[in-house]
């Protein structure tokens, strides 16, 4: 039946491999053609870099596009005025934060010094007192001394009218 089937037709095994062989010659010369198509498609690439490419577009489009191209001029100009005011505000902000210091500091030296003041205040009360008892007490031993002089006093004025008479 090999002998009669038609010349053109091919049985599966022929064809397994005929493709086998294909597969193999095709990697062959494939790996020699891709370091050539390489070089190839890199020239072209250089090519295509240096030839402009323009395409044609309707008026309606061009001038659409060449709208959004002064819309994004506007919101670049509009982020940079924002970004300026943010510079602008972040330096108000360290000078408010250093001014800010600067009275923390100054509030807390007039803390201490206002301390200070108070337990001088209070120190001086204290002497005060301390001088005002002491004076009382020395007032006392005056008065005690005045009425003992008076006592001792009349006392010798009583022996001397004795002795005279």
């Amino acid at each position: 039946m090999d002998k009669r089937s038609w010349p053109w037709k091919k049985k599966s095994a022929d064809k397994q491999a005929a493709a086998e062989k294909v597969a193999a010659s095709a990697s062959e010369s494939s790996t020699a053609a891709s370091d050539m198509g390489a070089a190839q498609v890199d020239k072209a690439k250089q090519d295509n870099n240096k030839k402009p490419k323009y395409v044609q577009i309707s008026m309606e489009s061009y001038t659409h596009l060449t709208e959004l191209e002064d819309q994004v001029k506007s919101y670049e100009e509009q982020v940079q005025t924002l970004e300026d005011e943010v510079k602008e505000l972040n330096e108000k902000l360290s000078e408010a934060n250093g001014e800010m210091t600067n009275k923390e500091n100054l509030v807390k030296q007039h803390a201490k010094v206002a301390e200070e003041a108070v337990s001088g205040w209070e120190k001086a009360e204290a002497e005060a007192a301390a001088l005002k008892n002491h004076l009382e007490s020395v007032t006392l031993l005056k008065l005690t001394a005045e009425d003992r002089a008076a006592h001792l006093d009349g006392a010798l004025k009583e022996c001397m009218r004795q002795i005279r008479t």
